[in-house]
Protein backbone atom coordinates (compact mmCIF):
# COMPACT_ATOMS: atom_id res chain seq x y z
CA UNK A 1 0.00 0.00 0.00
CA UNK A 2 2.79 2.23 0.75
CA UNK A 3 4.19 1.94 -2.91
CA UNK A 4 1.07 2.89 -4.17
CA UNK A 5 0.90 6.04 -2.25
CA UNK A 6 4.40 6.69 -3.51
CA UNK A 7 3.74 6.04 -7.10
CA UNK A 8 0.29 8.58 -7.07
CA UNK A 9 2.12 11.15 -5.00
CA UNK A 10 4.96 10.61 -7.85
CA UNK A 11 2.41 11.13 -10.71
CA UNK A 12 0.66 14.14 -9.28
CA UNK A 13 3.92 16.29 -9.11
CA UNK A 14 5.23 15.22 -12.37
CA UNK A 15 1.66 15.96 -13.80
CA UNK A 16 1.74 19.53 -11.68
CA UNK A 17 5.00 19.98 -13.14
CA UNK A 18 3.88 19.50 -16.62
CA UNK A 19 1.05 22.29 -16.41
CA UNK A 20 3.98 24.78 -15.32
CA UNK A 21 3.15 27.65 -17.81
CA UNK A 22 6.99 29.21 -17.74
CA UNK A 23 7.86 29.69 -21.33
CA UNK A 24 10.37 27.79 -23.12
CA UNK A 25 13.70 29.51 -23.87
CA UNK A 26 15.45 29.06 -27.27
CA UNK A 27 19.25 30.14 -27.31
CA UNK A 28 22.17 29.32 -29.82
CA UNK A 29 25.31 30.05 -29.77
CA UNK A 30 29.12 30.15 -31.99
CA UNK A 31 30.90 27.36 -31.68
CA UNK A 32 34.19 27.53 -30.40
CA UNK A 33 33.67 31.50 -28.91
CA UNK A 34 35.15 31.87 -25.73
CA UNK A 35 31.82 33.93 -23.63
CA UNK A 36 34.79 34.02 -20.43
CA UNK A 37 36.41 37.15 -22.29
CA UNK A 38 33.49 38.95 -22.16
CA UNK A 39 33.08 42.11 -19.94
CA UNK A 40 31.48 44.96 -20.89
CA UNK A 41 28.79 45.84 -23.32
CA UNK A 42 26.81 48.67 -25.08
CA UNK A 43 23.31 48.58 -26.00
CA UNK A 44 22.73 48.86 -30.35
CA UNK A 45 21.37 52.06 -30.90
CA UNK A 46 19.33 53.02 -34.33
CA UNK A 47 21.38 54.68 -36.79
CA UNK A 48 18.11 56.50 -38.18
CA UNK A 49 17.98 59.66 -36.82
CA UNK A 50 14.09 59.77 -37.08
CA UNK A 51 13.44 56.30 -34.67
CA UNK A 52 12.15 56.81 -31.52
CA UNK A 53 11.56 54.91 -28.49
CA UNK A 54 8.35 53.24 -27.51
CA UNK A 55 7.72 53.00 -23.65
CA UNK A 56 8.16 48.60 -24.57
CA UNK A 57 11.40 49.67 -25.58
CA UNK A 58 12.22 51.71 -22.80
CA UNK A 59 11.11 48.58 -20.46
CA UNK A 60 13.01 46.31 -22.85
CA UNK A 61 16.18 48.16 -22.45
CA UNK A 62 15.83 48.72 -19.03
CA UNK A 63 15.42 45.37 -17.76
CA UNK A 64 18.30 43.95 -20.66
CA UNK A 65 20.83 46.09 -18.36
CA UNK A 66 19.76 45.20 -14.92
CA UNK A 67 20.23 42.22 -15.57
CA UNK A 68 23.43 42.22 -17.67
CA UNK A 69 24.46 44.41 -14.92
CA UNK A 70 23.96 41.96 -12.27
CA UNK A 71 25.61 39.13 -13.97
CA UNK A 72 28.58 41.22 -13.54
CA UNK A 73 29.17 42.97 -17.18
CA UNK A 74 29.61 46.68 -17.34
CA UNK A 75 27.82 49.29 -19.85
CA UNK A 76 29.97 51.12 -21.57
CA UNK A 77 30.20 52.90 -25.03
CA UNK A 78 29.83 50.89 -28.92
CA UNK A 79 33.29 51.48 -29.47
CA UNK A 80 34.63 49.92 -26.27
CA UNK A 81 32.25 47.07 -25.50
CA UNK A 82 33.26 43.61 -25.72
CA UNK A 83 29.53 42.86 -27.07
CA UNK A 84 26.67 44.82 -28.38
CA UNK A 85 23.08 43.63 -27.56
CA UNK A 86 20.28 44.52 -30.03
CA UNK A 87 16.78 43.29 -29.93
CA UNK A 88 13.63 42.80 -31.62
CA UNK A 89 9.94 41.92 -31.00
CA UNK A 90 7.83 40.14 -33.30
CA UNK A 91 4.52 39.80 -33.76
CA UNK A 92 2.53 36.96 -35.15
CA UNK A 93 -1.60 36.08 -35.74
CA UNK A 94 -2.10 32.55 -34.64
CA UNK A 95 -5.56 31.08 -35.16
CA UNK A 96 -7.31 28.28 -32.75
CA UNK A 97 -9.72 26.25 -33.83
CA UNK A 98 -12.49 24.77 -31.05
CA UNK A 99 -14.92 22.42 -31.90
CA UNK A 100 -17.95 21.88 -29.70
CA UNK A 101 -21.02 19.17 -29.50
CA UNK A 102 -23.51 19.02 -27.42
CA UNK A 103 -25.52 15.10 -27.97
CA UNK A 104 -28.73 16.56 -26.30
CA UNK A 105 -29.35 19.72 -28.17
CA UNK A 106 -32.30 21.51 -28.67
CA UNK A 107 -34.86 22.45 -31.46
CA UNK A 108 -38.06 23.98 -31.20
CA UNK A 109 -40.78 22.42 -32.69
CA UNK A 110 -39.21 19.44 -33.31
CA UNK A 111 -39.57 16.75 -30.88
CA UNK A 112 -36.92 14.18 -29.72
CA UNK A 113 -32.97 14.01 -29.03
CA UNK A 114 -30.83 15.57 -31.63
CA UNK A 115 -27.53 16.99 -31.38
CA UNK A 116 -25.66 20.07 -32.30
CA UNK A 117 -22.41 21.40 -32.85
CA UNK A 118 -20.29 23.82 -34.28
CA UNK A 119 -16.79 25.75 -34.59
CA UNK A 120 -15.32 28.56 -33.20
CA UNK A 121 -11.75 30.29 -34.56
CA UNK A 122 -10.39 31.96 -32.31
CA UNK A 123 -7.59 34.97 -33.28
CA UNK A 124 -4.51 35.97 -30.89
CA UNK A 125 -1.51 37.10 -31.03
CA UNK A 126 2.10 35.68 -29.93
CA UNK A 127 4.61 37.87 -28.99
CA UNK A 128 8.75 36.41 -29.20
CA UNK A 129 11.63 38.50 -27.93
CA UNK A 130 15.03 38.27 -29.51
CA UNK A 131 17.84 39.02 -27.92
CA UNK A 132 20.93 39.13 -29.53
CA UNK A 133 24.68 39.48 -29.06
CA UNK A 134 26.57 40.75 -31.28
CA UNK A 135 30.72 40.45 -31.24
CA UNK A 136 31.81 44.58 -32.78
CA UNK A 137 34.76 43.07 -34.09
CA UNK A 138 33.54 40.18 -36.22
CA UNK A 139 30.53 42.06 -36.96
CA UNK A 140 28.16 38.49 -36.36
CA UNK A 141 26.13 37.48 -33.96
CA UNK A 142 27.89 35.28 -30.94
CA UNK A 143 24.80 34.09 -29.00
CA UNK A 144 21.11 34.74 -29.53
CA UNK A 145 17.75 34.09 -27.16
CA UNK A 146 14.31 34.21 -27.66
CA UNK A 147 11.15 33.42 -25.91
CA UNK A 148 7.30 33.34 -26.90
CA UNK A 149 4.13 34.13 -25.31
CA UNK A 150 0.80 35.24 -25.70
CA UNK A 151 0.10 38.89 -25.89
CA UNK A 152 -2.22 39.35 -23.07
CA UNK A 153 -4.42 42.57 -24.03
CA UNK A 154 -5.01 45.49 -21.25
CA UNK A 155 -2.39 45.61 -19.12
CA UNK A 156 -1.44 48.09 -16.80
CA UNK A 157 2.15 49.96 -16.89
CA UNK A 158 3.35 47.61 -14.12
CA UNK A 159 2.23 44.56 -15.37
CA UNK A 160 3.91 45.04 -19.07
CA UNK A 161 7.02 45.89 -17.11
CA UNK A 162 6.94 43.19 -14.87
CA UNK A 163 6.24 40.72 -18.36
CA UNK A 164 8.96 42.06 -20.28
CA UNK A 165 11.39 41.71 -17.04
CA UNK A 166 10.57 38.36 -17.15
CA UNK A 167 10.89 37.43 -20.88
CA UNK A 168 14.43 38.94 -20.18
CA UNK A 169 15.52 37.36 -17.26
CA UNK A 170 14.50 34.07 -18.57
CA UNK A 171 16.54 34.31 -21.67
CA UNK A 172 19.40 35.67 -20.10
CA UNK A 173 19.54 33.35 -17.66
CA UNK A 174 20.89 30.97 -19.83
CA UNK A 175 23.65 33.14 -21.08
CA UNK A 176 27.11 31.27 -20.72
Amino acid sequence: MKHYIQLILMALVVMISACSSTPRVNYDKKANFSFDQLKSYAILQSKDKDAFLTLDDNRAINAIKTILNQKGYEETSEDKADFIVSYQVVNDKKYRMDTYYDPWGYRPFWYGYGGYGGNYLREYQVGTLIIDLIDPKAKEVIWRGSTSSRVKKNLTPVERASRIQDAVSLILKVLP
